[in-house]
């Protein structure tokens, strides 16, 4: 039996083969929270029944189905390559010596994600909840003087894929059909994955005939009867890598225009526009996001009031280069290189205390996209 408190969550995720497919979970990153949804939009008919005053119960019916939401992590590092190729939508992977040198740019379409989310019960059980589909929609990486590096992610995908498991299924030799007096399957279970006895590896349910019948894309290559069945993605066993160590604001050093900078707090969000409303008759659930906006890389540093040289380059217009870095133990490092323009603004007295400059930017490409903005992460990760 699990702890029954959020101390028994955990979160992992997979780059899918095809969007919306489930695969099993492979890279996990300890989790500090999520706000991930499976929700279903209700319609209510506008007609008018004579004399009733009450919605009833044939005038509502489930609506589009909105899977979405955000996961907050510490910036690890290992096990966040994943992430970050979602984010930005290519990885290129060499060995570095001991380690290995992962270097991520900007790409024509986002890879998808399978992200499972084990959301503990007080009765002691991690219940799986399987999204599919899910593509990056914004990552923020933020910092600030005396804290830890964060790695905020939004996603946006096609569903939520939920588990459950009956003991009394029937199967036929060499066919689709599969029964079960308990399993009350429901429009819901089209396209989960089912399995059990002898049927082939990879079913899923294609149409629900009734509470009790259900009809799967691959066949059983036996006859069975009180077979246990499972219907849905199970959870995954989380593992996690040794030598995961959050970045800390000391491992952190910041250069803008090729000259350090001492920085206070900052971040740098990556926000891809990505179509989530691509919704067609006959389906409850979006399909496949695509880029239908640019991606837009901005973010903000906050600087002490040094000089003039930060809003003379607002100012004078132009752009200049960013460099980021975070470098850990052993090597390991994540960095953002990035072209930026300023976008303000004027220093302000605020009071007795030392004045303080943001410095607003936004990334600007020039002769191509994948050099206006890159990231690189070392560490001992063969791969992504």
């Amino acid at each position: 039996m699990a702890l029954k408190s959020g101390l028994a969550a955990q979160l992992g995720v997979v780059k899918e083969t095809t969007w919306g497919v489930p695969a099993t979970v492979t890279q996990f990153v300890p989790l500090v929270s999520e706000s991930l949804t499976h929700e279903v939009e209700r319609l209510e008919s506008a007609g008018i029944i004579a004399g009733r005053q009450i919605l009833t119960d044939d005038q509502w019916a489930d609506g589009n189905i909105v899977a979405s939401g955000d996961a907050q992590f510490e910036l690890y590092t290992r096990s966040m390559g994943r992430l970050w190729e979602a984010a930005f939508g290519t990885v290129d992977t060499q060995a570095a010596a001991a380690l290995y040198e992962h270097t991520f740019w900007v790409a024509n379409e986002r890879p998808s994600l399978t992200v499972q989310v084990g959301k503990p019960s007080v009765a002691g059980t991690v219940e799986p909840w399987t999204f599919t589909g899910m593509k990056v929609a914004e990552m923020d990486i933020a910092f600030s003087a005396g804290e830890i590096v964060t790695c905020g992610v939004s996603f946006a995908g096609k569903w939520a894929i939920r588990h459950r498991s009956v003991t009394d299924g029937v199967t036929t030799s060499g066919g689709s059909l599969v029964t079960s007096a308990t399993a009350s399957f429901s429009s819901d279970d089209v396209g989960k994955p089912l399995s059990g006895g002898s049927i082939v590896a990879g079913a899923t349910i294609t149409s629900v005939t009734d509470a009790a019948t259900a009809v799967l894309s691959g066949t059983s290559t036996a006859a069975g009867t009180a077979v246990t069945l499972a219907i849905g993605v199970p959870l995954a066993a989380a593992s996690y890598s040794s030598g995961l160590v959050p970045y800390t604001f000391r491992h952190g050093t910041a250069t803008l225009d090729g000259s350090a900078v001492q920085v206070k707090s900052g971040n740098i969000k990556i926000t891809n526009g990505l179509d989530v409303e691509r919704r067609f008759l006959g389906q409850g659930h979006i399909s496949e996001p695509l880029h239908n906006e640019l991606t837009m890389v901005d973010g903000a540093l906050t600087l002490e009031f040094t000089d003039e040289t930060q809003y003379d380059t607002y100012v004078a217009g132009g752009t200049v280069p960013l460099a980021l870095a975070f470098a850990g133990e052993s090597d390991r490092a994540a960095y953002l290189n990035a072209t930026v323009r300023y976008d303000g603004s004027t220093p302000q007295v605020a009071g007795r205390e030392i004045l303080e400059q943001e410095v607003p930017f936004k990334v600007v490409a020039g002769a191509s996209d994948a050099a206006a903005v890159s990231g690189t992460i070392i560490n001992a990760d063969s791969a992504v």
